[in-house]
């Protein structure tokens, strides 16, 4: 038998069985330790591992967020206009507005690059004598979109057309905003939605000046003459046309490039 000090705060005197004891103790506290420490690391792995995916999931979720967003193809009609972005009224009309540089004539060329797909490669006259062009646009009034059900529900493209008289020399007369396309697929009727709208909260979004120069009810719909203008822009005319029956109801938007105040409310009556 001996006997060994161990350096404590009493100094405590054990025998060799003590010590043999004492030593297996301290062992197993410190396998408990260890225990407990990688217990708690994977915890903290566990956790950690956890976040990241839901982080992962949310960047994923983001991400297809911003194609959704992007993506100018999916439920639009025609599909030719998917690769145009879609533009406020009141930017669509301002677009379209001659600039204020004094020139008169405007050309079946104004604005042919400028988000429009054309379906006519410039003019073609009409059984009136008249002559015309027409391009489509995608374009929404105070962020809401014309729709017309094509097996799902599309966005439906607004219909560009120049107007002129029967010498194309003379160039543009009147240039006409409306939802639908005007030989095919109009915006008007059971399938469609959001064919008729109010301009002029667009209108004054794009910083255009609009007086309104006079209102006709009729029978099958109203007639409002416009007058507009911006710094930069010729200020020109407008007819805000609503009109219907038992089948639907639809608004267009005519710019009248060289007509005056007086012919806008003589012809709206």
């Amino acid at each position: 038998m001996f006997s060994q000090t161990i350096n404590s705060p009493h100094n405590v005197t054990l025998n060799n069985k003590s010590s043999s004891i004492y030593e297996r103790g301290i062992m197993s506290f410190k396998n408990s330790i260890i225990l407990l420490s990688t217990a708690y690391c994977l915890l903290l792995q566990g956790c950690s591992q956890k976040k990241s995916d839901s982080d992962i999931k949310q960047q994923t979720t983001n991400i297809s967020s911003i194609s959704a967003n992007n993506d100018t193809t999916a439920n639009i009609y025609p599909p030719s206009i998917g690769k145009l972005k879609s533009v406020e009224l009141g930017q669509a009309v301002l677009m379209f507005m001659p600039p204020s540089d004094g020139t008169k004539l405007i050309s079946w060329a104004f604005q042919s690059d400028n988000g429009v797909v054309w379906l006519d490669d410039s003019y073609k006259s009409a059984a009136d004598g008249s002559n015309y062009r027409t391009g489509l646009m995608r374009i929404n009034v105070d962020g809401v979109k014309s729709t017309i059900l094509k097996k799902e529900i599309a966005e439906l493209a607004w219909s560009v057309t120049y107007t002129g008289s029967s010498n194309p020399n003379f160039g543009v007369d009147t240039i006409t905003l409306e939802p639908g396309i005007d030989d095919g697929d109009q915006c008007f009727g059971s399938i469609t939605e959001n064919c008729t709208f109010n301009p002029l909260m667009s209108l004054a979004k794009a910083n255009i000046t609009v007086d309104v120069l006079c209102k006709t009810e009729q029978v099958d719909g109203t007639i409002v003459g416009l007058s507009l203008s911006e710094n930069g822009k010729k200020s020109i005319q407008a007819i805000w046309l609503t009109s219907g029956g038992s089948g639907g109801q639809a608004s267009s938007i005519k710019l009248l490039v060289n007509q005056s105040k007086n012919d806008v409310c003589k012809d709206s009556h």
